[in-house]
């Protein structure tokens, strides 16, 4: 039910203390600046004018616009807050008072008040208003104030129940902090960078991966080859790397494009429809899973096809090279698999989720995504556990003769997967925190 008239004389309290929103206009609403005989509640006091939307100020003045919508209400009563937290209202509205205060007849036109009210709400909240809100304002109550108060009807909340799972979002510390991180912590300062961290969170565990794969390959295959087949083993090399690292690049640029792009454009004032946010929000908690599994797949196909490439080519590979080849792989697999997931969704939790968040228009469906994406966490945790099982497991294929051989790079690999999986475990935890606390900022009544 639309109220149109939302100003603190319509507040009132119950002997309890309850506040209640009274006189809901039913009547005609609004007054005509072309007539003298005022219509509508409160359209005889000048100050009432103060607390209406721009819609509602421009529909004064020309009754044939589009009549006002409930982000007309959220409008006033974004004014109603502001008023509660900061004892003014953001706006300098002196053609009001003085039209209060003037004698009959010595009062501005009617007209040229509204028109100077739509013009200074259409120009947004003037800078020098945000000093008026108290210095503990909480982030996300500043934010939520100025949405309410965008002078575009379609940019703020559309319904009461986003407004208020947005104020309740303001009474939950470690989910406000969440959307809204003061300006100098770290994960304010890396939503601006989503590319390079994404690329920096997926290449660093491929990159040791793949240092232990040369180690052992180095030291149970390609030593024990003659020269010309170790020359064969480079053009392999070459040629697979050539091909696999740009198809996988742009794969994984592609599969992760929306949440990377849309939460670097969101920060740049770029405007989304619901939909595509609630694809954005999908997406973005999806994106752990997308980057790993492209990686995954290609070393075990490399296991695979390298060492056929090899025997195709005519190389004389040695016993068990197949074998060694095809486990050092599956380990590198598992570590592209485990250690990148955790690394990208705790920066996608922490910096480019709340922002689509933010935004509004979330519900049931997301809660269930938060909630799935906590579930599936713990198989990657497994995953990262397994890393260093793997490279004992895979000391079975050396014999004891070759078994120094690569007894270092195992040694790294158990003690490194170690320490990594202490490393992945605090930060499975952070997530799980992360989106529990995500969780509770989403509106128990949302669609």
């Amino acid at each position: 039910m639309l109220h149109h008239d939302i100003r603190p004389a319509k507040v009132l309290f119950t002997a309890e203390g309850v506040p209640k929103l009274a006189d809901f206009a039913l009547g005609p609403m609004y007054w005509s600046t072309g007539v003298t005989d005022a219509h509508g509640a409160g359209a005889n006091d000048a100050g009432a004018l103060r607390y209406r939307s721009p819609e509602a100020l421009a529909t004064l003045l020309n009754p044939a616009a589009p009549a006002p919508e409930s982000p007309s209400d959220i409008y006033s009563l974004g004014m109603v807050l502001w008023e509660m937290l900061t004892g003014t209202l953001p706006f300098d509205d002196s053609e009001v008072v003085d039209a209060e205060t003037a004698e009959p007849g010595a009062a501005p036109n009617r007209a040229e008040v509204v028109r100077a009210l739509l013009a200074r709400r259409m120009a947004g909240v003037p800078p020098e208003a945000l000093d008026d809100l108290p210095p503990d304002t909480p982030a996300t109550l500043r934010r939520v104030l100025l949405e309410c108060l965008r002078p575009d009807a379609a940019r703020r909340w559309q319904s009461g129940a986003q407004l208020a799972g947005q104020l309740d979002l303001c009474l939950d510390p470690d989910a406000r902090d969440l959307v809204d991180p003061p300006a100098h912590t770290l994960w304010a300062r890396l939503r601006a960078w989503p590319v390079p961290i994404a690329m920096l969170c997926v290449g660093l565990p491929n990159a040791l991966a793949s240092w232990y794969n040369i180690q052992i390959n180095q030291s149970l295959i390609v030593n024990e080859l003659s020269a010309a087949d170790q020359h064969r083993f480079e053009q392999v090399a070459l040629v697979t790397n050539l091909a696999a690292f740009p198809v996988a690049a742009l794969l994984l640029l592609w599969l992760a494009r929306r949440p990377l792009t849309v939460s670097y454009r969101l920060g740049r004032g770029h405007d989304y429809t619901p939909d595509q946010l609630a694809r954005a929000r999908s997406d973005t908690l999806l994106i752990g899973e997308r980057v790993v599994w492209v990686p995954f797949v290609m070393w075990l196909i490399a296991g695979i096809v390298w060492p056929l490439a090899l025997a195709w080519e005519g190389a004389d590979l040695p016993h068990m090279a197949f074998a060694h080849f095809f486990t050092a792989q599956v380990v590198c697999a598992t570590i592209a698999l485990a250690y990148p997931f955790f690394l990208i969704m705790v920066y996608a939790v922490r910096s480019l989720y709340p922002q689509l968040l933010a935004r509004g228009s979330v519900g049931h469906a997301d809660r269930r995504q938060l909630a799935a994406l906590a579930r599936r966490s713990n198989f990657y945790l497994a995953a990262a556990a397994s890393v260093p099982l793997l490279g004992v497991a895979s000391v079975t294929f050396v014999s004891t003769a070759d078994l120094g051989l690569v007894i270092v790079p195992l040694r790294i690999l158990s003690v490194g997967g170690v320490l990594a999986f202490v490393v992945i475990y605090r930060l499975s935890r952070m997530l799980e925190a992360d989106l529990a606390a995500l969780v509770r900022a989403i509106p128990e009544g949302g669609h």
